[in-house]
């Protein structure tokens, strides 16, 4: 499964915790447990940013009310 999240987040580019949870279907508690196991190994980081810095608002931003989204390391 670890596999298959890395993959999706290679594809993307970067994602949110909302989206990938939906993507696979697991809930979100699980889910950060093994994007914590992908960060442990320096396979992707976690940015973290400050909601509402765009002049669209929240219901625009393609990461909805996340403030936080996962990328993979160069």
């Amino acid at each position: 499964m670890l596999h298959k999240i890395l993959e999706y987040i290679v594809m993307n580019k970067t994602a949110d915790l909302n989206s990938i949870s939906l993507h696979f279907n697991i809930e979100k508690k699980a889910l950060e447990g093994m994007l914590y196991i992908l960060i442990k190994k320096n396979k992707i980081k976690e940015l973290t940013f400050k909601c509402g810095n765009c002049n669209g608002g929240c219901d625009t931003c393609p990461f909805g009310n996340s403030n936080k989204i996962y990328t993979i390391l160069n």
